[in-house]
């Protein structure tokens, strides 16, 4: 299936200073970000262990937190212009799926793509072809009707097509097969949407094939930022992170049935 590819034409900016996150219910976990900067223009990787504080870090690039202190912002400027503005994030959750469970697709898309236009709702359509399953199959169909498989397609082709500046995704690749998978990182690599994709993931492969930067995440602060090539030659830190040789080793190509599967460069 063809999709229209859109160059990317603007660049986006985490920066924090001093900044603290503490969950009154676990006050043992805190997440410290005391100098945080890095651009990107497309995919922005975040890893980690879990218990690291990539999810929390993600939920504060998608407003769902506020930091305790100091200070966090994240900026969107246009490559073709001087002018900024603070961009509308929005985080997708490790079980998006939930959104889908009460009603059918179709009605959920409705109410869950507002501001609702034709673009947004083609491109979702659009997407979810892409990952294997057509609007039509499902959108009169509840979400208990469908697969796990199923509802994380088109919770992801929501997200991908929701009206903002950039989504946060969780987990993204959970529950999908190896081969949707796949066509998931060719969907990101593409560069099909002009909104910053960020990306949660253990999974160092996923976050290879397709990150432009990554994020490293370990006990609740920032141990590593930039490319994937900076951080592969840092081998104490890869082994200290959890990116074993086995998944360096296998991140050139997947087999599936009979056919070999290499990922996005």
């Amino acid at each position: 299936m063809a999709l229209n590819i859109t160059k990317p034409d603007r660049r986006y900016s985490l920066i924090a200073s001093e900044m603290w996150f503490r969950y009154p219910s676990n006050p043992k976990f805190r997440l410290a970000l005391d100098n945080l900067t890095i651009e990107f223009t497309t995919v922005l990787g975040i890893y980690g262990l879990s218990g690291s504080g990539k999810s929390t870090l993600g939920k504060i690039i998608g407003s769902v937190l506020q930091p305790t202190a100091g200070t966090f912002c994240c900026q969107v400027q246009n490559c073709s212009s001087t002018t900024s503005s603070p961009p509308n994030f929005k985080y997708l959750p490790q079980e998006p799926e939930e959104l889908f469970l009460g009603m059918k697709i179709g009605e959920a898309i409705n109410k869950l793509l507002m501001p609702k236009t034709d673009w947004s709702f083609q491109q979702f359509v659009d997407f979810l072809k892409y990952l294997g399953l057509p609007f039509a199959q499902v959108e009169k169909r509840f979400g208990y009707e469908l697969s796990t498989g199923q509802l994380r397609k088109a919770a992801l082709a929501f997200g991908l097509a929701f009206p903002c500046d950039g989504i946060v995704l969780d987990e993204p690749t959970l529950g999908l097969s190896p081969a949707v998978r796949l066509q998931f990182e060719k969907l990101l690599t593409a560069r099909l949407t002009e909104k910053a994709i960020f990306i949660i993931s253990h999974d160092f492969n996923l976050l290879r094939s397709v990150a432009e930067k990554i994020i490293v995440m370990e006990q609740g602060q920032v141990v590593f930022q930039g490319g994937v090539e900076a951080l592969l030659s840092d081998k104490p830190l890869v082994e200290r992170v959890g990116i074993s040789k086995f998944a360096l080793l296998t991140a050139n190509n997947l087999k599936i049935g009979d056919q070999i599967y290499e990922p996005c460069k």
